[in-house]
């Protein structure tokens, strides 16, 4: 099979598992794909050469450069500090701020313990993330819950289209 016939059949959705690779010009078999293999660009291969893979397993949050900066200058420090700290309790998906015990969502009191400050300071500085669209704080029941602003951070490269809703004007702010 030469590439070729390997890109038509991805494009049929057809499931290969296995393939050969034949030179064009020769007819000769150059190499086999077996399922799992994938082809990688010589530039691709280069690069994978010259870096190490950082953090492998660990987990991670997106911050994205082009609104962070603008609104940690317009918060308190206390705000901005909370901000980062609550960054790792960011749920993937759908950027609901949770426990990373139980996965429940995370409330004032939650809060209050793995920062160590008081109900009174911890209430100032969410309102002040919720006011400045860091957060978003949604009644649902007989409790809150808070969600990340998908523009400043997040987890993973997808949101659920409800997040998006919460925070759809966020980039008008800094237009």
């Amino acid at each position: 099979m030469s590439i070729d016939i390997l890109k038509n059949l991805e494009e049929e959705e057809i499931t290969i598992t296995k393939a050969i690779l034949i030179d064009k010009e020769t007819g000769e078999i150059i190499n086999s794909l077996d399922t799992g293999d994938r082809i990688v660009k010589k530039k691709s291969k280069e690069y994978l050469e010259d870096t190490v893979e950082w953090g492998k397993g660990l987990s991670f949050v997106k911050l994205f450069d082009n609104y962070f900066p603008r609104v940690a200058l317009q918060l308190s420090g206390g705000a901005v500090a909370l901000m980062s700290i609550l960054a790792t309790y960011i749920k993937y998906g759908s950027s609901l701020l949770c426990n990373k015990r139980n996965d429940y969502p995370l409330n004032n009191h939650d809060i209050e313990e793995i920062t160590g400050l008081s109900n009174k300071t911890v209430s100032k500085l969410m309102s002040e993330l919720v006011d400045n669209k860091v957060l978003a704080r949604v009644h649902t029941g007989k409790s809150w819950k808070y969600f990340a602003n998908p523009y400043i951070y997040c987890r993973g490269s997808r949101i659920n289209k409800t997040l998006e809703d919460m925070f759809r004007d966020y980039p008008d702010r800094y237009k």
